[in-house]
């Protein structure tokens, strides 16, 4: 039936889920993630069988609690250094066309001393290498070796993948050979030290699949590596460090001069040639110079900074081209164009290899890792978990996409705001909170805030709403108008009062200057009547003190009524004629 083969396939995805948590799943994928960007391949291995302890508090039958330690087998995926994986050379882009694999790893002598008491260890093989200590190796006649081994106390330990012939797996005890078999090789996993193999046994999978997975990050063709960034962006990477090691030789030299001395005819005081502050020079007595710059002249070297840091900027952007990988994905703008549309563009470019390397890496790891998880479920795994079932891993692009998916919500929660795209500003609501890895739940309103909300008025019809805001916006727009023209109306008023003021100012300072003007060509003229007439200066300036005296005098004796005259005057004084008979004959 459809819901029984429902509850098995979540009861196998929840299975599987516990046990990529239990082994620390997103751990391992990030370092694979790291190796592949920086070695150009990153090798994941799983499922392998793990023996797992746990902690748990148990009752009796006398109900009394006890803490247990539960042991069980399961499965557990690792990253591998791609310094220590071995393919077959023949494998070719896929390491499972090979015929066999090596892994290198590391052991200590206390864990060696360890495995003797595990399941399938042989103990006298382990014994025997431990005699040997780490290093030894075995040769064959052509090459001789004294089988010295070093003082480090780690062994180094292989693990094969392959075909091993069956005569050999018998000899090492290996349960579940089938004598009956007519094939003389079968799929067998063999742990060896020192060239000696210490355990041995059948290859889970039937079919001799090798437990890895690995990703390039850009494929090599023919090869089952890829290249890094570091690869990628070997030559800006050369031009960046050559630049930056010119600009730092640059600085240095042009801090100082370079000086030009003739030795001959100049030498330091206290006897040293080098330069520091308050350096004191004297002249030989052959001295021959008429300026200090023909013994001591100093060369300025010119700094290139500029043009060294425009190579610096050409190599960096040159790197973002050949990797793919731009600045702006980590957060820096550089010359993004700084408005809301140049953003949203350049986030769209930016998603583009982010989707490309997330499929790229469900199809090489999480794809075929999964596949192989199932696999152990459908042997090992509860009756009520197995079934017909194909697995669509697309953890890595449903990541990138969820992000994506975060992004634009917001956007269509702005949309359910308007009643015209007939959107529910609620399931838009949720959606975003989803998006973000909240519980629209904790963030709803309860039924009292609900019931409080409906007695409230309604909102204003967006039509109204819409007349009012554009009412408000002309009212505004009118105001600020008036506000500019009474502006405009006052700086016409302050220039033309400055103007004037010009004028004013301008008006008294030619009067000023006429007027002294004036008084200049009254001196002259005095002087070029004294010159004239020969009478000197002093005795001109008396008379006209003599003669303006009398006019003062003539002038309060006519007005007081006194009358008398002082002068002989050129017009008739007051009252010595009637108005308008004057200079009458």
């Amino acid at each position: 039936p459809e819901k029984d083969l429902k509850d098995k396939t979540e009861k196998a995805e929840t299975r599987i889920k516990d046990w990529l948590v239990e082994c620390h799943y997103h751990t391992e994928v990030r370092k694979v993630l790291e190796d592949s960007a920086i070695v150009g391949v990153g090798i994941l291995k799983g499922p392998v069988p793990t023996l797992r302890r746990s902690k748990k508090v148990q009752q009796d039958e006398n109900d009394e609690t006890a803490m247990v330690i539960v042991e069980e087998t399961v499965p557990a995926s690792f990253r591998v250094v791609p310094e220590d994986f071995f393919p077959d050379p023949a494998c070719g882009e896929d390491i499972h066309d090979g015929n066999y694999i090596f892994e290198r790893d590391t052991l200590s002598k206390k864990r060696l001393l360890e495995l003797k008491s595990a399941e399938g260890y042989l103990s006298d093989q382990i014994d025997k290498v431990i005699d040997e200590g780490p290093g030894k190796q075995n040769y064959s006649d052509e090459i001789r070796n004294d089988n010295k081994t070093d003082d480090k106390d780690i062994f180094e330990v292989w693990y094969f993948y392959g075909m091993v012939d069956v005569d050999d797996l018998d000899a090492m005890d290996v349960s579940g050979l089938k004598p009956e078999s007519e094939k003389n090789l079968v799929p067998a996993i063999v742990t060896l030290i020192n060239d000696t193999p210490i355990k041995a046994f059948l290859n889970p999978d039937d079919m001799g699949d090798f437990p890895y997975d690995v990703v390039p990050w850009q494929n090599v063709q023919g090869c089952w590596y890829g290249i890094g960034i570091a690869r990628q962006g070997r030559t800006p990477q050369d031009m960046f460090n050559a630049s930056g090691r010119a600009l730092m030789d640059n600085s240095g030299l042009s801090a100082s001069p370079m000086l030009v001395v003739r030795d001959r005819d100049i030498r330091p005081a206290d006897g040293s040639w080098g330069l520091n502050r308050g350096k004191i020079w004297l002249a030989t007595e052959n001295a021959d110079m008429r300026s200090i710059k023909d013994v001591f002249h100093a060369v300025n070297i010119p700094s290139m900074q500029a043009e060294l840091l425009g190579n610096m900027q050409e190599a960096r952007r040159m790197m973002e081209e050949v990797t793919g990988i731009y600045f702006i994905m980590q957060g820096q703008q550089g010359d993004a164009p700084d408005t809301v549309g140049g953003m949203q563009i350049l986030n769209r470019n930016s998603f583009v290899f982010f989707r490309r390397f997330a499929r790229v890496f469900d199809g090489c790891i999480t794809e075929p890792h999964i596949r192989r998880y199932y696999e152990w479920l459908m042997e090992y795994g509860e009756d009520d978990e197995k079934g017909d079932m194909q697995i669509e891993a697309i953890g890595s692009t449903a990541l990138v996409e969820r992000e994506i998916y975060a992004m634009q919500a917001m956007g269509m929660l702005q949309l359910s705001l308007n009643p015209a795209f007939g959107l529910d500003p609620e399931k838009a609501s949720d959606e975003v909170l989803k998006a973000q890895r909240f519980n629209p739940d904790k963030w709803k309103l309860d039924d009292e805030k609900k019931a409080q909300m409906a007695q409230q008025p309604p909102p204003p019809v967006p039509q109204v709403e819409a007349a009012r805001i554009r009412a408000e916006t002309d009212l505004r727009q009118t105001k600020m108008n008036n506000d500019l023209k009474a502006y405009a109306i006052k700086q016409d008023t302050d220039r033309d009062t400055v103007y004037s003021a010009g004028i004013a100012r301008r008006d008294k300072t030619n009067a000023q200057l006429k007027l002294q003007e004036l008084m200049l060509r009254k001196d002259l003229a005095i002087l070029e009547h004294s010159s004239k007439s020969g009478m000197s200066l002093d005795k001109i300036k008396a008379d006209l003190a003599q003669t303006a005296m009398k006019l003062n005098l003539q002038e309060r004796l006519s007005t007081s009524g006194i009358g008398g005259e002082v002068l002989k005057p050129p017009v008739e004084p007051a009252g010595r004629a009637p108005d308008g008979k004057s200079f009458q004959y």
